[in-house]
């Protein structure tokens, strides 16, 4: 049996048979949202809820530039703990519904599991609104998040497909991947068996999480 402190570490085959499937839905998103080895340099990126870290520390794998990305979180510690682990990048304790932050300041505005942790629903609208606000015309959110409720924490409610584009960001341009294998079955699986584990995880109901580029449609000019 896993001891607790070992429930993320990279060392258990299962922690890093999702990591990787969370990386290549993330890395799918970002290619198709226009992100290459030729301009990841340049591009902005915040993340809203970002923990002490995030996918923030990730992108810099991918090229982006630490001194170009910006997490916020409500939890002061949390910030705290993001600022010793990766100095380079900007942190600050701030409301995902109240971002104090420049319009049109970034190319890419992510949230992963955030949204499934916020059970008001105005509140979620609010974050959302906020997040498309922050966007370059450009820009994009990268959404990574629950599709079920999670039956160990009844404060995390899963969020549709229907309620990402209908509640929370209407009147935009989605792309979505449905992806990681259930993690308690992941876990127990991968351990065993890689291939069965992929294998299993081309069963799209046995996939928790959306991983998904929400763009905002161009506002049509007024006619004169």
């Amino acid at each position: 049996m896993m001891e607790r402190h070992d429930l993320h570490s990279l060392l258990d085959l299962g922690n890093l048979f999702i990591l990787h499937q969370r990386e290549r839905a993330v890395i799918t998103c970002l290619r198709r949202g226009g992100v290459t080895t030729a301009n990841v340099s340049s591009l902005r990126f915040l993340e809203v809820g970002c923990g002490t870290g995030g996918l923030l520390p990730l992108l810099t794998y991918y090229g982006a530039s630490p001194d170009r990305m910006f997490g916020i979180d409500l939890d002061r510690s949390r910030i705290r703990e993001a600022r010793r682990r990766y100095p380079a990048i900007h942190f600050v304790v701030a409301d995902a519904a109240r971002l104090p932050l420049p319009t049109e300041g970034y190319d890419v505005a992510i949230q992963s599991t955030l949204f499934t942790s916020i059970l008001d629903q105005r509140a979620r609208r609010q974050a959302a609104a906020e997040m498309l606000r922050v966007l370059r015309p450009s820009g994009f959110v990268l959404w990574f998040d629950f599709r079920y409720n999670s039956p160990r924490n009844e404060k995390v409610r899963g969020i549709t497909r229907r309620q990402i584009t209908r509640d929370l960001f209407p009147d935009t341009a989605t792309f979505f991947v449905s992806t990681v294998l259930l993690p308690p079955l992941a876990r127990r699986i991968a351990r065993a068996s890689w291939l069965v584990a992929e294998c299993l995880s081309l069963l799209r109901p046995l996939r928790s999480h959306y991983c998904a580029l929400i763009r905002p449609r161009p506002t049509k000019p007024a006619a004169e």
